[in-house]
């Protein structure tokens, strides 16, 4: 009899854990809450800053000159200080993915700094008094770094609250800065961020503060290129409490079990 409900139980024990390993998969799986390839070769549903009270200065923010005409979308010279230009898109996801594709051309690097920033969780900058001023936002941003070679390009995650940028991690390695780039950005629900960088793990770290998101917006210096961007709504599931779970069953099971044939 005993024997008879051991099977029953280690049965029932099974379906669980298979039930419990299908259930977590299908948990991750979100809906694409935006995306943009460029292949209509338009730049539909942007919206180009033009906003002089944003900033004393331009670099970008008094307006700018973008183009999608190749299948990508591209900052273009011959407008404001240094060729700066910014473009924003609406976007609520605070948790979930964002990827997208980066280029620059590094013949036109003139000296180290700053390339390229991806705004991916960020308030309505229109409603900041100055930049930086009222700002809330996640970035990841490219900058130009001078090596014997010329440059290299090296990469940062950090954020930015009421005009105080905060980094949350950097890489400590530098990338050439000839060719494309696809970069992966996931937020958990318990604000844990990883950066993959052509699928290699870049950069990670946490930050719990910010909360609410208005718009994904670039800040690209003359010549950049993105293409293939697209948001996910799915946070990335937190696995070592999973495991916890999963193992924990099944060692109650076990010890249920090892008693029954005890008795």
């Amino acid at each position: 009899m005993v024997n008879r409900l051991d099977y029953k139980i280690v049965g029932l024990a099974t379906v669980f854990l298979l039930c419990w390993m299908g259930y977590f998969p299908l948990a991750c799986e979100g809906a694409v809450v935006w995306s943009d390839d460029f292949n209509d070769l338009n730049y539909d549903g942007w919206t180009i800053c033009d906003n002089s009270t944003l900033h004393d200065g331009n670099y970008g923010w008094s307006g700018s000159n973008w183009t999608a005409a190749d299948g990508y979308l591209q900052v273009e010279s011959g407008f404001g200080e240094a060729g700066w230009g910014i473009i924003s898109h609406p976007s609520n996801v605070v948790y979930g993915k964002w990827s997208f594709d980066f280029k620059t051309n590094e013949a036109l690097i003139t000296e180290p700094g700053l390339i390229a920033s991806f705004s991916f969780i960020s308030g309505n900058f229109y409603e900041w008094s100055d930049y930086g001023i009222d700002s809330i936002e996640y970035w990841i941003s490219m900058r130009a770094v001078a090596t014997a070679e010329g440059h290299e390009m090296g990469f940062r995650l950090g954020k930015s609250v009421d005009g105080v940028e905060t980094l949350i991690d950097s890489s400590e390695d530098l990338f050439p800065i000839a060719g494309w780039y696809h970069l992966e950005v996931t937020r958990t629900a318990a604000g844990s961020f990883s950066v993959f960088r052509n699928g290699s793990l870049m950069l990670q770290g946490e930050s719990t503060d910010i909360t609410t998101s208005e718009m994904f917006w670039l800040w690209f210096k003359y010549e950049s290129i993105t293409d293939n961007i697209v948001v996910d709504d799915a946070p990335p599931l937190d696995l070592l409490p999973i495991a916890i779970v999963g193992a924990s069953a099944l060692v109650i099971v076990l010890v249920v079990v090892v008693y029954l044939r005890r008795r």
